[in-house]
Formats: structure tokens, C-alpha cells, sequence
């Protein structure tokens, strides 16, 4: 304290206005409103606005349309917790691929938003889901409030599931079943929940209307009606939680990004018979993912998950989400495209001057993404894959398992509307693991309990000074979280001699399967890419 008194009093105000204006612009995607799978944007008319765009603070703003119908039951007052996103509205992204000045320089890679996922998890502080958490449709899963069917099962659905949104009081056996709910589901309804309409009863429509509601574009219920209800959602994806890219890029004058992202818009059929949900089927346009869950129910007989038997018995239910246009019933959202926003800044001359004179090249080293699966890992069975022949300059390596769809009720865990999977792994074990590089084992011993494969490797991936500073850090996944549900197995592979920099090397996992399940292990490889620019003109340097 007293150091920090001392310096603030000898501290010399200095004038600080580097830039003379900053101002938000926007352009809207190519898809002339159709957006089957994919969605293309292309950032041409920000390169001709003559300021320097700042990519880190960059965003896409897409509308989503998230529509339930069915025979009955949906005009009830609990009826807006039926459906919820799942953790991150990157889950609306399987793949994407980004072009600079026309060449590309992040690859497509599938099911990026399970990768981005670990990223936002283990990089994201408590004040990052205070501050940013609504809008990036983000509220941690909780880690102990999972559970398994085997079969079509009680409220739940089949396989795995985490889609109780609040404690039952009575009506289960047993302290876990009895209080534990899944806290990050009830906040990610209440984000997208809101409703002041007329049909509310607290009055709210007397001070807000849900015209103006519209005009704000703000993310809420749409309409509700005995037989469907419709939100329309807001997603926010900021560019730096896509790809760590846009982290490095410095501000920029007159380049161009094109964007090619496809997408995971799906629709899932289910069915309600005496508190039982089955899913009868799911189906995603262009991608691999289910973004929405399906919350939990109960018999109208007993205490009711939310209160409420949302889905009457034997009624069919169609669930869909979709950018712009809703499938069911037509609905279309206030905004009519995707957009891409940036902030422009214009510098003061002199700071121009001094910015391009200091930097006028500037070389930016980022981590792009390659991605693997191995299927059908038995039961106990151990497992020894290779991953790739030769990747250069490899930098981690990242294991994310899954329950296979033969023992998860024939429902692929990722196209389950019960399960958080995708913006979490399956909970699975893995034990004796370990990741050879070019044949040479990157952790000592095989790793076979749950306090190494935390503390050792995960507890310090892209946390804050690699959570060595006491009371300053990032990171949400603790011990807890690991061992309940969060079971990403990971590896740093960036120490090495500077001679072998380039240098490619194969990539190989070795570990046993210690669940009762049969599984599949989905493998991402983050390797360098580096790239020179010319900051005056936005140009690329060979």
C-alpha cells in the first residue's frame, strides 16, 4: 500500500486521447436471408470506412428464432422454461473458417463450439459471467446435477441428462436427487424469459411494450398461445471466443475478414407418457450439435420440476431453432440478417504517426485447431490411437470424451436435448493416459487418478499467470467440476528446444476407458500460425 501511495503521488498526468473517434459500424451477412447451413459475411465495406478497425472488441450478432409447438399445454405461466440454449451461443457453430485479404488463415475445424467451450471454462473469470454472461448466452452448467436413463426414464429424457432447472422439494429419495438442480439452465430460461406481455399479469407491459420490446431487439417470449410458444434470442458471439486470431490482431486499416460459418440449427420431436420424455428424433441442418435443451419434467401428481407439467401426457412436441426464420410456424425475427459489428477508431495525427513509426510491421503468432475422433472404445477397454502422423509446432493437445449413442439410448449425446454435451464432455474416467509426442510420453507416468489429471495438467490451462497468483486468476472448472462432470484431459506441448520449433511431430493417446460405458474421444491439436502485416495498409507480409 505504502509503495502504491508513493507512486500515484508522483505520477505525472499525461493526455491520454490517442484517438480523435470511435464509432461502431456494421455490415450485414450475404445470405439474402437464407440461411439453410451456412452463413456468409464479408467485411469489405468496413475496410473502405478509413479508420482502423479493432477485431479484438468485434462481435456477430445473430437472430435466432426457438420455437416449441404442440396440441396443448404451451400458454402455461411456466410454459418459457420448457426450452433453453445450451451453455454459449457458440454452440450455434459447428465449423467456421475465416479468409484474409482472400487467403485463409483459420482453417475449418468441426465441432468447434466443444473446443470453444473448454476455452470459455477454463479461461473465464466470475466478473467475465457477471458482466458479459447474459448476452453471451453463458451460465456454467452445474457439475453434480446430471443423471442417467438407460432407457426412455422418469422427466428426464433418455441417456445422459442435466435438465433439471430447479430442486424438487419432495418426490425424490435421496439428498442429491432431493436439491440438486442444474443452476446454470434456470439462469441461461431467465435470460431469454422475458416477458412483460399482456397475458403476464405484473403489469409490466404498462411500462414497456412488446412492440418496443422488438424495436430494442431484445431476447425474450414472442408469442405464446395454447399450442406453441416463441422466442426470439439475440446471440452474441464475440470473434476473440471463436478463434484466438482476432486476441492477437492488432488494429487494422483497410484489410478484409470473410467469414464462412456453418451452423447447428436443429430440430427435435419428442413425446410425454405418464412423466416420461422420449426423444423420438433430432435433426441438425449442416452441423453436428443440438444448441437447445429440453428441461425436465414431472407427473402432474407429483412435485413438479419448475412447478409445472409443461408437456402435457402423450403430446408430441416439435422443438427448432433457427437463424432468422422460423420452420414451424414462420415467425421472423426484428433483425433481418446476420450482423457483423467492429468498432472504427480514428487516430490523432501525431499518435498515427507515432503508432506506424514505432510498429510498422507487426508479427502476430496465434493457435489454429485441428480435430480427430476415435469411436467405439469398449467398456474397460484400453485404447492406442494415432492421432496424426506429423503436426508442427504442436502447443496442446486436448481430449474431450463422449458417451457412445448404442449406450446412451441409441441418442447421440451431442444431438440430446437432455444433456449439457458440447458445452461440457460426457462424465467419463479415463485412466492410465497419457499424449506421446513423436513417440516420447508428455507427462512422466501414465496418469491414473483424478488429482493428477486436474492439478497437474488442467487446473493451469489458459488460466491467469496459470492460476499461480493467489487472489487473481481465471478459470470456473475446480476439482468439483473435474471430477463430476467436466472431464477435459489435457496436455501442454509447448516446452521444447528452440531447434526443434517447425518441427513436425506425430501425435498419440494412450489411457483405458474406466467407465461402464462404450465411448467415443473426440481430439483437438492446437498448433502455431504466425503472420506478418503491413499496419498502414492492412496488407499481408509474405
Amino acid at each position: 500500500m505504502d509503495n502504491l501511495v508513493f507512486e500515484e503521488s508522483i505520477t505525472t498526468e499525461t493526455d491520454s486521447s490517442e484517438f480523435t473517434e470511435k464509432k461502431w459500424v456494421y455490415v450485414n451477412d450475404n445470405n439474402s436471408q437464407n440461411y439453410s447451413s451456412q452463413v456468409v459475411i464479408d467485411s469489405t465495406p468496413l475496410s473502405n470506412a478509413g479508420g482502423y478497425v479493432n477485431w479484438s472488441e468485434a462481435y456477430i450478432l445473430m437472430p435466432l428464432v426457438l420455437e416449441a409447438t404442440g396440441a396443448s399445454g404451451m400458454d402455461d405461466a411456466s410454459a418459457p422454461a420448457l426450452v433453453a440454449m445450451k451453455n454459449g451461443y457458440w454452440n450455434m457453430i459447428n465449423s467456421m473458417s475465416i479468409e484474409f485479404n482472400n487467403q485463409t488463415i483459420v482453417q475449418q475445424t468441426p465441432f468447434l463450439n466443444v473446443f470453444r467451450s473448454f476455452k470459455a471454462h477454463t479461461s473465464f473469470a466470475e466478473s467475465d459471467v457477471v458482466n458479459h454472461g447474459a448476452e453471451l448466452g453463458y451460465a456454467l452448467d452445474s457439475a453434480d446435477s446430471w443423471g442417467f436413463n438407460s432407457a426412455v426414464g422418469p422427466e428426464a429424457g433418455i441417456g445422459l441428462w442435466n435438465n433439471r432447472y430447479v430442486g424438487a422439494t419432495s418426490g425424490y429419495v435421496g439428498v442429491d436427487d432431493a436439491s440438486l438442480a442444474n443452476k446454470g439452465l434456470a439462469q441461461r430460461i431467465k435470460n431469454v424469459a422475458l416477458q412483460p406481455i399482456t397475458s403476464s399479469g405484473n403489469g409490466k407491459q404498462n411500462v414497456i411494450t412488446h412492440g418496443k420490446q422488438s424495436e430494442l431487439y431484445q431476447s425474450r417470449v414472442v408469442s405464446q398461445t395454447a399450442t406453441a410458444i416463441v422466442w426470439e434470442i439475440y446471440a452474441k458471439l464475440r470473434l476473440k471466443d471463436l478463434t484466438e486470431f482476432f486476441e492477437k490482431c492488432p488494429l487494422l486499416k483497410g484489410s478484409t475478414m470473410r467469414f464462412l460459418i456453418n451452423t447447428n440449427q436443429a430440430e427435435v420431436s419428442i413425446t410425454r407418457s405418464t412423466a416420461d420424455l422420449n426423444a423420438v428424433s433430432a435433426s441438425v441442418l449442416g452441423g453436428n450439435t443440438c444448441p437447445f435443451m429440453i428441461t425436465s419434467q414431472r407427473d402432474a401428481t407429483a412435485v413438479l420440476s419448475g412447478g409445472h407439467q409443461l408437456v402435457p401426457d402423450g403430446t408430441a412436441v416439435r422443438v427448432s431453432c433457427d437463424i432468422y426464420k422460423g420452420r414451424q410456424n414462420g415467425h421472423t425475427t426484428a433483425l433481418s440478417s446476420v450482423r457483423l459489428y467492429a468498432p472504427l477508431y480514428r487516430f490523432n495525427p501525431l499518435a498515427e504517426q507515432r503508432y506506424l513509426s514505432l510498429a510498422p510491421t507487426k508479427r502476430i503468432e496465434y493457435n489454429d485447431v485441428f480435430q480427430y475422433q476415435f469411436d467405439n472404445i469398449s467398456a474397460g477397454a484400453t485404447f492406442n490411437f494415432l492421432v496424426s502422423n506429423g503436426i508442427a509446432d504442436i502447443q496442446n493437445v486436448l481430449v474431450v470424451p463422449f458417451i457412445s449413442a448404442v449406450d446412451n439410448g441409441a441418442v447421440n449425446s451431442l444431438l440430446s436435448p437432455y444433456s449439457t454435451a458440447g458445452a461440457t464432455p460426457d462424465p467419463i474416467p479415463l485412466q492410465q493416459f497419457n499424449i506421446l509426442l513423436s513417440g516420447v510420453n508428455l507427462f512422466l507416468e501414465n496418469e491414473d487418478y483424478d488429482f493428477q489429471a486436474f492439478a497437474h495438467q488442467l487446473a493451469s490451462s489458459n488460466q491467469l499467470n496459470g492460476g499461480l497468483t493467489t487472489g487473481l486468476g481465471s478459470g470456473l472448472i475446480g476439482k468439483r467440476e473435474f471430477e463430476s462432470l467436466y472431464r477435459y484431459y489435457y496436455g501442454n506441448a509447448t516446452r521444447s528446444l528452440p531447434s526443434e520449433e517447425g518441427v513436425a511431430k506425430s501425435v498419440q493417446i494412450v489411457g483405458k476407458n474406466a467407465s461402464a460405458k462404450s465411448i467415443s474421444l473426440m481430439v483437438f491439436v492446437e498448433f502455431k500460425r504466425e503472420m506478418s502485416l503491413d499496419l498502414q495498409t492492412g496488407a499481408r507480409i509474405a
